[in-house]
């Protein structure tokens, strides 16, 4: 008489469940894999909705958008010229060709700005805009948002050049300067559109990070094209600033917490590699080196100017940190002036990062 198994032993059992554990353990990162790539693609589109619109841009004006001080702003402000008309950002003159042209006319009619705890006014929208977030930061990106209430972040930041300037200075070795100053059209990109970055990006700060790609090291740097080696020198084991670094830690003075402001909100220097760190002096808005950053694995993607979006590797050569216009390699343009190193025109000091950078180093080389 035969008899039936009515139910599993605990060995059976315990082998199915172990089964099922390794292959949701394989399986995760596939998924996770699958989902950073979708998030990747995402925030393609999204750099080359910007070149689109930065095109259209100079169709209509003639020039670029500037990364200060722009003089559609100036003479769209209510009265013209009022306000804080020179702070807002490219992106903000940008509206208009991302289907954004009400928030536009609303925020230049208004002369929005607000008032932040330590009493300083800044130009400020509240309006998240997908088109400048990457979907790979997007929960840092609101996270920092519910923190500050007051400004909405962005991640994508205009190429200022390869050289460590205050924010506002005239001189600019990149796509986008001081628009009263230097308004920059593409004729003037003598290294090519192609070999020419325009726009990158930059993770949104985490306020109070010790994470080189989240935070930014203060009292650091503060004079006239400070070699970025300066920077290199604040970071620690692990990819963390060393202890005795001293962070920023106030949300309303990050890395792009606020997608409508110039300074240092919408702007990045080309000197140091993809994902290395950003320092500043006193504070976050003086004299800060921003260097670009993301959350997908080993580098950062990047708008070239002729539209094109490039992955570029964190492993980018980004030749010698030490060096500065007043000490280039053998071979290089020497300073007419070695008291104004800002008006160095030769080729990049830092390698194919940096020449990427410049709009007219006379460097022949290609985005990678």
């Amino acid at each position: 008489m035969s008899s039936r198994r009515l139910a599993f032993t605990l060995v059976e059992l315990l082998v199915v469940i172990a089964i099922i554990g390794i292959l949701i353990a394989l399986l995760l990162p596939a998924v996770q894999a699958a989902r950073e790539a979708a998030r990747r693609s995402q925030c393609t589109n999204n750099l080359k909705q910007i070149g689109l619109a930065l095109h259209n841009f100079h169709d209509t004006y003639e020039r670029l958008p500037a990364a200060c001080y722009d003089p559609l702003i100036q003479n769209l402000a209510n009265p013209p010229g009022s306000g804080q008309w020179y702070r807002w950002s490219y992106l903000t003159c940008l509206l208009p060709f991302v289907e954004q042209k009400s928030l536009f006319d609303q925020l230049v009619s208004t002369n929005s700005f607000i008032q932040w705890p330590d009493g300083t006014t800044a130009a400020t929208s509240k309006t998240l805009i997908n088109t400048f977030i990457c979907p790979s930061d997007l929960g840092n990106v609101k996270s920092l948002f519910a923190l500050s209430g007051n400004a909405a972040p962005g991640n994508y930041h205009c190429n200022r050049g390869d050289q460590w300037l205050n924010w506002d200075w005239y001189e600019s070795r990149g796509v986008f300067g001081r628009g009263d100053k230097k308004p920059i059209g593409l004729a003037m990109v003598t290294d090519g559109t192609s070999n020419t970055m325009a726009v990158a990006e930059v993770m949104v700060g985490v306020p109070g990070s010790r994470k080189v790609r989240e935070g930014v090291a203060l009292n650091v740097g503060a004079y006239n094209s400070a070699p970025p080696s300066l920077c290199l020198q604040q970071v620690g084991p692990n990819q963390q600033f060393k202890d005795t670094v001293t962070v920023e830690s106030r949300s309303w003075l990050h890395l792009g917490s606020r997608w409508m402001c110039a300074s240092i909100y919408t702007t990045w220097h080309p000197m140091l590699p993809p994902n290395g760190p950003s320092c500043a002096n006193a504070h976050t808005e003086d004299w800060l080196l921003t260097t670009a950053s993301s959350r997908h694995p080993g580098g950062v993607n990047v708008l070239l100017l002729d539209g094109s979006v490039k992955f570029v590797s964190e492993t980018i050569d980004a030749g010698d940190p030490t060096r500065t216009a007043n000490s280039p390699p053998p071979g290089f343009p020497p300073l007419v002036d070695t008291g104004r190193p800002q008006d160095y025109a030769g080729p990049s000091l830092y390698g194919v990062w940096g020449a990427l950078g410049s709009v007219a180093g006379a460097e022949s080389v290609q985005a990678p």
